[in-house]
């Protein structure tokens, strides 16, 4: 789980200091009649003024937004949501109006209502939502809150200083707190010069005229790539090499008193391992038996009522997650580790970043950077990497976030070693596609059967798992047919292996495909590169500003099998072609036998990262691809 933020990205007005009380404020003319924004052309909004006073001391933030109406897309942007976290943080002094095009003012006096963003381990992120009236291009909306937190809570605290619409201007004002602790910030991506500035008891910083983010395909996690300020404590002057070897003998300590060395582990590791004759076959049946434990931490929303009643105990060791039949996710790794060393293998538990949502820096002495666990294990002489706590996760195999990412092993009275969890390889994550079709009129009919391996199966199965039958199955068809021509049909007819770890995911489908090629006279031409012919290439663009990132390395092996309808015969096929990139290859090839045209592509990505000085390269070899892609089959009818 990230941490969650108290304090959101923070905009201001030309003033210098902030609004005794940040009132609302009566319109220019210039606001008025404003129908575009020199800072980005076609925006569909503007913020015309976001200020934010972040007090720690006080343990409360004010922050105050108006936004310009552009457009009649823009009108979202008087949707509000304003995020809080139940038990941690309220939301109180909410006020908000409408200005109108006349500069008529309509106040807020509607109902605001509670929904649920993120639920896990415990653990919720709660948003206050509202819609304000009369929204309409020429308006401008306005609001005010407050935002609290217990005095209790001192957090590191993060402010984005980008959003998808402009920004005329932005002034950040953070007290930090004054007793026992020492504050510090860190920046990234802010114009030459500016950073806060200390100014008395508060730091201080203005920008303006900020264009919004520019998303680019297959780029780095949007949080990573904006602009920010982060703001930090610590007892005393900064030290990170202390920081992080105290931190890990602390931490280390506790994730070993949670593991401990328990009688009842020891039975139960060696009651599972019965009739196991390898080393490996003991660790498969350890992490299977740990993967059956009730998984707390992707369990579906469950009401106030609903939890009382189950009146779940905490865990406070392993040996309480095996008897309970439930956990957490750290708390079900933790036991996995438990099981194997009873069972006789080296193994521990590594605290890991993520890397879905923004990358870690050592650099920083901040622990909340380190969001989850996986296990060690020394098998057969070497150390791998599980995760039982992750549903579905196979053995052996860790969701893509957990992977190319640095962590600490952990171990009772130490500071920890450092390390980073490589990636798998493509050959981990295939993902085959193997289609039998026969010409009908224009319309390649027949059937497809699509099977996920690795962390393509994965991904799939954690998306579906606290879905219906019904909703996952219009899940899938959505998701396939984007790989078909528009018109197509495309009809689910049988799933395999959904709810399984080992098994692959195994999709089959009835399928009629439309526009994809041309019959016309006495020829047909048919692409039959039929799950990429309509793809168009991701990296159009002649020039990249960010490093191209993939979430894991992968591979696509398709099979195309095309029957040759009656009357026709093949008059010419493309030639193979075979592109090798290192990081990123393609092949193709080609056969004609038996009444049947045959197809075997293979498209992997082999890596993670590419620098973006090596995008024309990437760029071209996607230009190849596709122009492979489109190359057809050539069919003639026989002369009679």
């Amino acid at each position: 789980m990230r941490r969650f933020l108290f304090a959101a990205v923070l905009l201001l007005v030309h003033a210098t200091a902030f609004a005794a009380k940040d009132e609302f404020r009566d319109p220019t003319p210039d606001e008025l009649k404003m129908t575009s924004t020199p800072i980005a052309a076609g925006a569909p909004a503007v913020i015309l003024n976001w200020m934010s006073k972040h007090d720690d001391e006080g343990s409360f933030s004010n922050d105050y937004f108006r936004i310009k109406i552009l457009t009649q897309e823009g009108k979202k942007y008087g949707d509000i949501e304003l995020s809080y976290i139940p038990g941690y943080s309220d939301l109180k002094n909410i006020a908000a109006r409408t200005i109108k095009p006349d500069g008529t003012i309509v106040p807020f006096n509607g109902k605001m209502y509670n929904k649920l963003v993120i639920k896990k381990g415990g653990f919720k992120i709660m948003n206050r939502t509202f819609s304000l009236p009369d929204v309409q291009p020429g308006s401008i909306v306005e609001y005010r809150f407050t935002r609290t937190w217990s005095m209790q809570l001192l957090n590191t605290n993060r402010w984005y200083l980008q959003r998808e619409i402009p920004i005329v201007n932005v002034q950040l004002w953070i007290k930090p707190y004054g007793e026992v602790y020492s504050s510090f910030f860190t920046y990234k991506g802010l114009p030459p010069g500016k950073m806060p500035v200390k100014t008395g008891d508060h730091f201080e910083l203005e920008l303006t005229n900020i264009a919004p983010f520019d998303e680019e395909p297959f780029a780095p996690p949007d949080d990573e790539l904006k602009p920010r300020v982060e703001f930090f404590y610590t007892i005393g002057k900064p030290d990170v090499d202390k920081y992080w070897t105290d931190w890990g003998k602390e931490y280390g300590d506790s994730v070993e008193d949670f593991i401990g060395d328990r009688s009842g582990i020891r039975k139960a590791a060696q009651e599972t391992i019965a009739g196991a004759d390898t080393e490996e076959a003991k660790l498969r049946k350890l992490y299977a038996r740990v993967q059956k434990i009730r998984n707390l931490s992707y369990e579906e929303e469950k009401t106030e009522q609903e939890e009382r009643r189950e009146k779940l105990r905490d865990n406070r060791h392993v040996e309480d997650v095996l008897n309970n039949g439930y956990g957490y996710r750290s708390q079900i790794n933790r036991l996995f580790v438990a099981l194997a060393r009873a069972a006789g293998f080296k193994a521990g538990a590594v605290r890991i970043s993520q890397r879905d949502e923004i990358f870690f820096s050592k650099g920083l002495p901040d622990s909340s950077q380190l969001t989850t666990e996986v296990a060690t294990v020394n098998l057969d002489g070497k150390d791998r990497y599980f995760d039982p706590g992750t549903p579905f996760a196979p053995f052996g195999l860790l969701s893509w976030e957990n992977t190319f990412v640095e962590g600490v092993q952990l171990a009772r009275k130490s500071s920890g070693t450092w390390l980073r969890i490589p990636d798998n390889p493509s050959t981990d994550s295939i993902t085959q596609r193997k289609a039998d079709l026969h010409l009908e009129g224009d319309v390649l009919k027949g059937t497809i059967v699509v099977t996920y391996n690795g962390q393509g199966a994965l991904q799939q199965k954690l998306s579906a798992r606290n879905h219906d039958e019904a909703t996952n199955k219009k899940s899938i068809e959505d998701d396939v047919k984007g790989w078909f021509p528009d018109g197509s049909t495309i009809k689910l007819t049988k799933i395999t292996g959904l709810t399984s770890s080992d098994d692959p995911l195994v999709i089959d489908f009835d399928v009629e495909l439309a526009n994809l090629g041309t019959v016309a006279g006495s020829r047909a031409l048919l692409p039959l590169s039929v799950f990429a012919a309509s793809k168009k290439t991701p990296f159009s663009a002649e020039a990249r500003k960010n490093a191209i990132y993939y979430s894991y390395a992968h591979r696509y092996d398709d099979d195309v099998a095309l029957h040759i309808p009656d009357g026709y015969a093949v008059e010419s096929l493309p030639q193979p072609l075979k592109v090798d990139l290192g990081g990123a290859a393609y092949k193709t090839e080609w056969a004609n036998a038996n009444g049947t045209v045959t197809l075997k592509r293979s498209m992997s990505i082999n890596t993670v990262l590419i620098g973006a000085e090596n995008y024309k390269i990437l760029r071209s070899f996607y230009s190849r691809v596709a122009t492979a892609d489109q190359e057809t089959v050539v069919l003639k009818k026989a002369a009679k």
